[in-house]
C-alpha cells in the first residue's frame, strides 16, 4: 500500500514534470517565433543601405580619397619622428575623405584605441599650433589648423557615438587657434577659404544621424553578449535560462533598432523640435525584457540607447559653434575686400557675404562690433535666447567666437621636437 502511494506520487510527479516541460517548450516556440527581426525593422524604413551594406563599410579596402592609411602613418611616427607625423597629417587634410577598416563588429577596445590614436595626434598638432603663432608664421599655421580640423572629421566618419563624442571635443582646439589666428591677422583669403570648407564638412548634421546608425550597427553586435546581459543571465534558473536565450538576442536587437532609427528621426528636426520629441521620449518596451529586468531587478538597462538628450545635447553644442566660426570667416572676408570690419550683420548681408544661419535658433548667426579691431559671432545656444554674446568658458549660454586683436596672448616659443637623426 505504501509503495502503491509512493508510485502514483511519483507518476504525479513526473506527469507534472513533463506538464511542465511541454508548457515551457511551447512557450520557447512562441516566444521564437514571435521574436522581432532587425532587418525586417529595418527594411520597413526608407534608409539607404541594409545592415549588411552598413556593417560592411568599413570593412571595405581603402580607396584613392582615404586619408586613413595617412593617420595611421603618423601615429606610427610618433613621438620617434614628429615631423614626419606632422606632415603626413598636412597632407591628410587635404582628401576627401577618410574610412578605418574597423567594422562595427570590431572589439570596443580596438575602436577606443583609434579615438585615443587621434586625440595624440590633435595634441601634436596643437603645440605645433602654438610654435608657429609665436613665430608669426601665418601659411604653416593655416595647414596646421585644417590638420586639426580634419582629426576631428576622421573621428566622425567613423560612425560610432564614441566618434562623434571625441570629434565634438577634439575640434574645441582648432577653433581657439584659429581664433588667435584671426586676431592676429595671420590668415589670407585662400587659408580662410580652405579652412571654411573643413568647417563646412563638420557642421554637417547628417554625421551626427549617421553616429546613430553607426552606434546602432555596434549594439546589435556587441549587445547579445555584453557583461551586463551576462550578469542578467546569471540570475535566472538554470531550467528557464535556455529558452530565455533561444528569443532574448534577437528582442535586444530589435529595442536596439527601434531606439537607434527614433533618435536617427530626432536628430533630422530643428532643435526646437528635438527639444520636444526628447521630453516625450519613450523608450521601446519588451515583454520579455522588461519581466527578465523585473525579476532578476538588475540596476541596469538592458537595451537603451544611452542618453539621448546628452547626445542631441553635443550635436547642438559642436553645430553651433561650426556656425559662429564660419560667420568669422565671412567677416575676414568682408575685412580683406574692404580694409575695415563691417558695421552690422546687414552690411555683410548688402555685399554678399551674408552671416550663416544659426542650427539652434531661427535666424543667421549673430554679430557685435566691439571696437579696436574686436568682434563677435554667436549662436544663441541650448536655451535658444539670445544673450547678447555672453558666454561662460565653452557651454554658454551664448556660443561665440571671439577675435580681439588687442588680447591676443603671446605664445611662449616652444620647440618643436626634434626627429631622430637631427
Amino acid at each position: 500500500m505504501i509503495h502503491g502511494s509512493i508510485r502514483r506520487i511519483g507518476l504525479r510527479v513526473g506527469a507534472g514534470a513533463l506538464l511542465a516541460l511541454g508548457l515551457l517548450l511551447v512557450a520557447a516556440v512562441i516566444l521564437q517565433q514571435s521574436a522581432p527581426v532587425v532587418e525586417d525593422i529595418l527594411d520597413a524604413r526608407d534608409l539607404p543601405f541594409t545592415l549588411t551594406e552598413w556593417e560592411a563599410w568599413h570593412a571595405l579596402p581603402p580607396d584613392e580619397s582615404n586619408a586613413a592609411p595617412l593617420l595611421l602613418q603618423a601615429v606610427d611616427a610618433l613621438p620617434a619622428d614628429e615631423d614626419s607625423a606632422i606632415a603626413l597629417l598636412i597632407e591628410a587634410a587635404s582628401y576627401d575623405g577618410c574610412r578605418f577598416e574597423l567594422p562595427a563588429s570590431s572589439p570596443r577596445e580596438e575602436t577606443l584605441r583609434l579615438y585615443a590614436d587621434l586625440r595624440a595626434l590633435n595634441d601634436t598638432l596643437r603645440v605645433r599650433c602654438d610654435h608657429a603663432l609665436s613665430q608669426g608664421d601665418g601659411d604653416t599655421l593655416a595647414l596646421l589648423i585644417e590638420a586639426m580640423l580634419f582629426l576631428a572629421f576622421a573621428a566622425m566618419q567613423h560612425p560610432d557615438f564614441f566618434g562623434y563624442y571625441t570629434a565634438s571635443a577634439m575640434v574645441l582646439q582648432p577653433l581657439e587657434k584659429l581664433s588667435n589666428a584671426l586676431s592676429a591677422g595671420l590668415l589670407d583669403l585662400d587659408a580662410i577659404n580652405r579652412i571654411d570648407s573643413h568647417l563646412a564638412r563638420l557642421e554637417d548634421p547628417e554625421l551626427a544621424r549617421r553616429a546613430v546608425l553607426g552606434g546602432m550597427a555596434t549594439a546589435i553586435h556587441h549587445g547579445g553578449d555584453s557583461p551586463d546581459l551576462d550578469a542578467v543571465m546569471s540570475r535566472i534558473p538554470g531550467l528557464f535560462r535556455a529558452w530565455v536565450w533561444t528569443s532574448i538576442p534577437a528582442r535586444l536587437q530589435a529595442v536596439y533598432a527601434r531606439d537607434h532609427l527614433r533618435a536617427h528621426d530626432i536628430l533630422a528636426l530643428p532643435y526646437a523640435e528635438q527639444r520636444a520629441s526628447l521630453a516625450e521620449w519613450e523608450y521601446t518596451t519588451d515583454t520579455l525584457i522588461s519581466a527578465i529586468e523585473q525579476f532578476t531587478r538588475f540596476p541596469y538597462y538592458l537595451a537603451r540607447i544611452g542618453d539621448p538628450d546628452y547626445f542631441v545635447t553635443g550635436m547642438a553644442l559642436h553645430q553651433g559653434r561650426m556656425a559662429a566660426a564660419r560667420g568669422a570667416l565671412n567677416v575676414e572676408r568682408y575685412r580683406i575686400a574692404h580694409e575695415n570690419l563691417p558695421e552690422s550683420a546687414d552690411q555683410l548681408s548688402q555685399t554678399g557675404l551674408p552671416l550663416p544661419g544659426d542650427p539652434l535658433g531661427d535666424g543667421p548667426i549673430r554679430y557685435a562690433l566691439d571696437g579696436d579691431g574686436s568682434y563677435r559671432t554667436w549662436s544663441i545656444g541650448l536655451n535658444q535666447l539670445d544673450n547678447g554674446g555672453y558666454m561662460e568658458r565653452y557651454a554658454g549660454p551664448d556660443l561665440v567666437f571671439r577675435v580681439v586683436p588687442s588680447l591676443v596672448v603671446e605664445t611662449v616659443a616652444v620647440e618643436p621636437v626634434a626627429s631622430e637623426g637631427e
